[in-house]
């Protein structure tokens, strides 16, 4: 299954205090606990303190990836179609960040361009992004988690069980993983692909 965390949560009936993140989750439950009640509270600096600082990158890179390519189609030259050759993985390209790092994105605190954006430190951008999609912390959210259970591979390697409510209609008995990694001591969340889902950029579809 994948990972499928839009963008959470209705008025959390657990709150995770700042000091809470400090003290370090100590195993993949508390990891997993921790992370859907930051979440559903929408403490976004604490939800991206529970990520892994590499899968963090990794998202950056993707939305920055996703929205340097939106730009360079559209800007490509009459008669290309629109085609704009990239490498097969999500790195972003310095040239193409230098050519359209003035463009404004979606309103976002500390950033208002593309380049600003790329700057930030890849946690920091996650809260930051999180935070222009779903409302200051403490915002009331629209979508739950309800953590269910943890599959432990290894010392290194578990996923979360875990239901999201308030989302669109689904079956009961649905539900969705949440993987995560140790390192360096600790454990920490490992997000999909599809963590982001929203667009960076600030202008309308398709141009």
């Amino acid at each position: 299954m994948r990972m499928r965390i839009l963008w959470p949560a209705a008025a959390a009936l657990l709150s995770l205090a700042p000091q809470a993140v400090a003290q370090t989750p100590a195993t993949p439950e508390e990891t997993a606990r921790a992370f859907f009640a930051a979440m559903d509270a929408g403490r976004w600096d604490a939800v991206a303190a529970l990520i892994l600082p590499a899968s963090a990158q990794r998202q950056r890179d993707l939305a920055l990836f996703q929205a340097i390519v939106e730009l360079e189609q559209a800007t490509a030259a009459p008669g290309t179609g629109g085609t704009v050759v990239v490498s097969g993985s999500a790195a972003v390209d310095s040239a193409m960040l230098r050519r359209h790092g003035g463009h404004r994105i979606r309103p976002m605190r500390g950033a208002a361009t593309l380049a600003e954006a790329a700057a930030l430190e890849p946690r920091e951008f996650l809260a930051r992004f999180m935070e222009s999609l779903a409302g200051p912390p403490g915002t009331a959210q629209t979508r739950t988690h309800q953590y269910i259970g943890v599959l432990v591979e290894n010392d290194s390697v578990a996923h979360a069980l875990f239901r999201e409510h308030g989302g669109q209609p689904r079956d009961e008995l649905d539900a969705d993983v949440l993987d995560l990694r140790r390192s360096g001591g600790r454990w920490y969340v490992s997000l999909s692909s599809t963590f982001v889902r929203a667009r960076l950029l600030d202008l309308p579809e398709g141009g």
